[in-house]
């Protein structure tokens, strides 16, 4: 049998967040597919004092705005303080004590989510 993770999955090109499930066995392959890439890459961020763990395309910041639109993440309660991610990206949880990745943690929903994400406008269509 194979545990599934729950993870939260920000789109930019769609706009939308949303809950997914993803096999653990093939993780990674799942990821390349949702992620629209081949080399996904892993950073612990936090906003609001919460640990975020996010996958997303490592090439992505290097790609065409077309190719890969971004999103701004709320990093702090100021309202201010944004950082800046290129692609699709997974949420999902913290490594346990064998480094094996864990679905995102119950507070870490598409409630919880959108209201730290902040959508570009796109400069191309100004």
């Amino acid at each position: 049998m194979t545990q599934k993770l729950r993870g939260i999955l920000i789109d930019p090109i769609r706009e939308v967040i949303e809950e997914v499930v993803l096999d653990k066995k093939d993780l990674f392959e799942q990821l390349y597919v949702l992620c629209r890439c081949d080399i996904i890459q892993c950073v612990t961020r936090h906003s609001l004092d919460r640990p975020l763990y996010m996958f997303f395309d490592e090439e992505g910041a290097y790609k065409d705005f077309a190719e890969a639109k971004g999103f701004a993440l709320l990093n702090d309660e100021s309202g201010i303080n944004y950082e800046m991610f290129h692609g699709t990206t997974v949420l999902l949880g913290p490594p346990d004590k064998k480094s094996n990745t864990l679905g995102a943690p119950e507070w870490c929903t598409v409630e919880s989510i959108t209201p730290l994400i902040v959508w570009p406008e796109d400069e191309e269509e100004r």
